[in-house]
């Protein structure tokens, strides 16, 4: 009976668990937002479909290395995308940026460092979220209206 108790405990939360992946997967959905893992020591990126859909690419010939990632955004951003992900590599910390692919998109990327049960980081973990023109077009008016202005002002001192 114990044996039949466990099993019936493991299904339940077998179910919740999908029950619950597939309402993450959702959420993305509804708000846009791409999954991606990068297995570092392989050098293995896996992107659900909104990160292809955001990338412009096709998973079935996209070949899922950082090298292929990096040959999508536009030069003048890779050094700088390269380097907040490297600094999150060495230092485990978090990392937020913006970078433009060569598509025409702009992205902002959130990610994670993960480790393993020795403490070494063996993969990075994040979303996409891509910035819609109608955001852009929203957005920099008002921030300009808010921020050139102190920014003018302040070369005046």
């Amino acid at each position: 009976i114990r044996k039949g108790a466990r099993l019936l405990m493991d299904c339940e939360l077998d179910i919740k668990l999908q029950e619950a992946e597939a309402d993450f997967d959702a959420a993305l959905e509804a708000a846009g937002i791409g999954y991606w893992h990068w297995d570092v020591s392989t050098d293995t990126l896996r992107w659900d479909a909104r990160m292809h859909s955001i990338y412009g690419t096709r998973p079935d010939i996209f070949t899922n290395t950082y090298a292929a990632f990096d040959e999508l955004l536009v030069p003048e951003d890779r050094v700088r995308v390269s380097c907040a992900v490297h600094k999150s590599i060495d230092t485990g910390e978090p990392f937020r940026h913006t970078f433009r692919l060569r598509n025409g998109r702009l992205v902002l990327s959130y990610g994670n460092a993960r480790y393993n049960n020795e403490g070494i980081m063996t993969r990075l973990v994040g979303v996409n979220i891509l910035v819609e023109e109608k955001a852009r077009n929203v957005a920099m008016p008002f921030m300009c209206s808010q921020f050139c202005p102190l920014a003018i002002n302040s070369t005046k001192l």
